[in-house]
C-alpha cells in the first residue's frame, strides 16, 4: 500500500464522516478531526497506516482497541462510536472529540513557562485518572501506556484517558509475544 502523507486525507469523506483536520500521527494511525454528517457532531477519526493495516496482529489490535473502550462507560474514558474501513481499506474508529490539550502539552508549557506544575491540580488529575482506570480494571482491561500524551483535558481541565490500543483485555487473544516490547519505555514499569 502506499503512505498516505498526514493530512492527505482532509476534505475528503469515510462514509458520513467529512475530514476537516489533521490532528496527530501515532505509531500505528492518523487521527483526524471529522463531522459526522448524520449526528451532526465532531469526532475524532482513527484512521491506520497503511503500512500496518496489511499487518493482521497489528489490524486486530486495532478492532480489538475499538471493542475493548466501547466496553467501558466513565466520563474519564473516551468513548467510541463506530468502526469500519475507508474506501481503500483501512480500519478505523470513530470516537468522541476531546477538544483540549494533552496532559504533555500542559506540562511542556509550564517546563518552558519555569512554573511549577500545580500541586492541588496534579492531585486532582491523578484521583480522577486512577479512578477511570479502577473501571478499566474492573471490566479486566489493562490499559498498559499511561503516560501525559495520552490524557487529554477538555476545555475546563476535566481529564480523558484515550489510546487503548494496546490494551490487555483478561481472556482476550494475546497480542504480544516473547521478548516483544509494548508501550513506551519511559513511562513502563521496570
Amino acid at each position: 500500500m502506499n503512505p498516505i502523507k498526514p493530512g492527505s486525507l482532509v476534505g475528503s469523506s469515510v462514509g458520513h464522516f467529512k475530514i476537516t483536520q489533521h490532528i496527530s500521527r501515532g505509531g500505528m494511525a492518523d487521527v483526524y478531526l471529522a463531522q459526522d454528517e448524520r449526528l451532526e457532531r465532531r469526532v475524532a477519526l482513527k484512521i491506520m497506516l497503511p503500512v500496518l493495516a496489511a499487518d493482521e496482529d497489528f489490524a486486530e489490535r486495532f478492532r480489538r482497541e475499538a471493542q475493548t473502550v466501547a466496553k467501558l462507560d466513565h466520563p474519564n474514558i473516551v468513548q467510541v462510536y463506530e468502526i469500519g474501513f475507508t474506501d481503500n481499506r483501512l480500519p478505523y474508529i470513530a470516537m468522541q472529540y476531546i477538544d483540549g490539550k494533552s496532559l504533555q502539552d500542559v506540562i511542556t508549557a509550564a517546563e518552558i513557562r519555569r512554573q511549577p506544575f500545580p500541586a492541588n491540580y496534579a492531585l486532582s488529575l491523578t484521583a480522577t485518572i486512577a479512578n477511570a482506570l479502577e473501571v478499566a480494571h474492573q471490566a479486566r482491561i489493562v490499559h498498559r501506556d499511561i503516560k501525559p500524551s495520552n490524557v487529554l483535558l477538555r476545555q475546563d481541565g476535566t481529564p480523558v484517558l484515550v489510546d487503548l490500543g494496546i490494551a490487555a483485555v483478561e481472556g482476550g487473544a494475546k497480542l504480544t509475544h516473547t521478548g516483544t516490547l509494548i508501550g513506551t519505555p519511559h513511562y513502563m514499569s521496570p
